[in-house]
C-alpha cells in the first residue's frame, strides 16, 4: 500500500541503476517530511532531532536494502518500523532518554501499526494533521525568523543545507548554525505540537507561506544540480500549500494568491524545456502545450484571493503570472500592466530580481535603453556581484542598444552561471551575437 496521494512506486530495476536512485530520491523528498512530522507528533517537538536522525537512518537503510530486495508493499510502514527500531536503540544507549524508552517505542509502534492496518483515508488524515502541526512547530514565535524558515525547509521539505543556503543567499555554515539553534530552542523551551492560539495564527501562516514560496522557487529555477527545473519540489510546495488551504483558519487571501501563482507557473512546465532538457525562453514557448486545467485553477484562486482588503506580494506576482498566462502570444502581452505590477512589487517587496524583471518589461514595452536605465539605477551592482541573472539581463539590454560592453558582460554572466544548462544557453546566445 502506497501513501494516499503519492504515485505508485515501481520496483527498482537493479541494485545500482539510475532507476533505483530516482525512486529513492523521490521517496526521500516525499516521505522525509511526512515521516518526521508523524514521529514528532508522537514524540514531541523537543525530540525533533531524534525524529530527524532516525528517519534519515531509515531512508539510508532503504537505499541499501530496496535495490536488492525490491520496494516493500507498504514503504511507509517499513520506514516507520525501521525508524522505530533505531529510536529504541538510541534511547537505550542515551541516558537522557532512557526513562522514556517504553513510551517512545509504544508511540512509534502504534504509528507504524496505523500505516499498516488503518483505512487509507484515516491514515491520510493522520499525515495531514501531523504535517500541519509540524508546520506550526517550525514557525513557533520563540524561534527566529531565519530559524523558522530554515527548519520548515529542512524538516518538512527535505532540503539539504546547501539548498537552503542557496535560497537564503547565505553560507552553508550559517544555515547549519540556524538549524542547531532552532532545534535547541524547541528542546529547551519544551515546545509542543499543539496548534497555536488564534491570535498567533496569522503570523505563523505568513512564515509558512514564505517558506513554501522559497521551496517552490528552488524547484522552478534550481540553484544546484544538473537540471534547471525540479518539478518535484514545486509539487511538494503545492501539496503542503493545499494542506494549508484545507484548514479554514489558514485559508487567507494570501494563501489563495500563492495557490494561483503556483498554478500559473506549473501550467507552463510542459513548454519550458526542449527534448535535450535545455530551457526554452518564454518568447519561444509553444503556448498550446500549457496546461489549461492549471491555468483555470490559477484564475479561480486569483479571484478568491481578492476577498481581502490588502494586497500581498503573492497577489502582485500572481497578477504578473496571469498576464503572461492569458496573453495569446508573447508579442500581445500586456507589458504596461506588468510594468505597473512590478513597480508596486518594488515598493512592497524590493529585491534585485524584481528590479531586473521590471527593467526587462520596460525594454519590451518601450526600448532597451529605458530598461537599461532602470536596471543600472534600481540595482546596486555591488549587491549582485555573484548574480548571473543580473549580468545576463544587462548584457541583453546592452546588446539591444549596440554597446560594445554587451559581449564582455555576457561572458561574465556565463562565468557566474551555477548550472551547466544555463551556461550552455548563454554560450549559445554568445555564438549568435558573434555571428551578427
Amino acid at each position: 500500500m502506497n501513501n494516499p496521494g503519492s504515485p505508485p512506486i515501481p520496483a527498482p530495476p537493479g541494485p545500482s541503476s539510475d532507476g533505483t536512485r530516482r525512486v529513492l530520491d523521490h521517496w526521500f523528498r516525499h516521505e522525509y517530511g511526512r515521516l518526521v512530522a508523524i514521529l514528532t507528533r508522537q514524540l514531541g517537538a523537543a525530540r525533533l532531532g531524534l525524529a530527524e536522525d532516525v528517519v534519515q537512518d531509515a531512508l539510508l537503510r532503504a537505499s541499501q536494502v530496496w535495490p536488492y530486495r525490491g520496494v516493500p508493499p507498504n514503504p511507509t510502514a517499513w520506514l516507520l518500523v525501521t525508524a522505530r527500531n533505531r529510536a529504541r536503540d538510541i534511547c537505550r544507549r542515551d541516558s537522557r532518554w532512557s526513562a522514556a524508552v517504553d513510551q517512545i517505542t509504544h508511540t512509534i509502534e502504534s504509528t507504524a501499526t496505523q500505516a499498516c492496518e488503518q483505512e487509507a483515508a484515516t491514515f491520510a488524515h493522520e499525515i495531514r494533521d501531523a504535517e500541519l502541526r509540524m508546520m506550526m512547530v517550525c514557525c513557533h514565535p520563540r524561534l527566529s525568523t531565519d530559524g523558522q524558515l530554515a527548519l520548515i525547509l529542512k524538516t518538512l521539505a527535505g532540503f539539504g543545507e546547501q539548498e537552503i543556503a542557496a535560497a537564503f543567499l547565505v553560507k552553508r555554515e550559517t544555515v547549519a548554525k540556524r538549524l542547531v539553534r532552532a532545534r535547541r530552542t524547541l528542546r529547551d523551551e519544551r515546545i509542543e505540537t499543539d496548534l497555536p492560539p488564534d491570535a498567533e495564527l496569522p503570523g505563523r501562516v505568513k512564515t509558512i507561506l514564505h517558506a513554501l514560496y522559497l521551496l517552490f522557487n528552488e524547484g522552478y529555477k534550481a540553484s544546484t544540480g544538473e537540471v534547471i527545473i525540479r518539478a518535484e519540489l514545486c509539487r511538494e510546495a503545492d501539496r503542503l500549500l493545499a494542506q494549508l488551504q484545507a484548514w479554514p483558519p489558514a485559508d487567507l487571501p494570501e494563501t489563495q494568491a500563492m495557490a494561483a501563482l503556483f498554478a500559473f507557473h506549473q501550467a507552463r512546465f510542459p513548454a519550458r524545456l526542449d527534448e535535450a532538457g535545455q530551457p526554452i525562453l518564454l518568447a519561444e514557448q509553444n503556448r498550446s502545450r500549457w496546461d489549461r486545467t492549471l491555468l483555470r485553477r490559477g484564475m479561480a484562486c486569483l479571484a478568491r484571493s481578492a476577498a481581502g482588503d490588502q494586497v500581498s506580494r503573492y497577489h502582485l506576482e500572481a497578477g504578473i503570472a496571469a498576464c503572461h498566462s492569458l496573453a495569446p502570444s508573447y508579442e500581445k502581452t500586456d507589458w504596461n500592466r506588468i510594468i505597473d505590477l512590478y513597480a508596486r512589487l518594488e515598493k512592497l517587496a524590493p529585491s534585485p530580481a524584481v528590479s531586473i524583471n521590471r527593467a526587462l518589461a520596460l525594454a519590451e514595452a518601450t526600448n532597451d535603453r529605458a530598461g537599461l536605465e532602470h536596471l543600472t539605477t534600481a540595482v546596486d551592482e555591488r549587491q549582485v556581484a555573484d548574480y548571473h541573472l543580473y549580468f545576463s539581463a544587462k548584457a541583453k539590454l546592452l546588446h539591444g542598444i549596440g554597446s560594445p560592453e554587451a559581449l564582455p558582460t555576457l561572458e561574465h554572466a556565463i562565468a557566474l552561471a551555477p548550472l551547466s544548462v544555463e551556461k550552455e544557453q548563454l554560450q549559445g546566445l554568445r555564438e549568435r551575437w558573434e555571428q551578427t
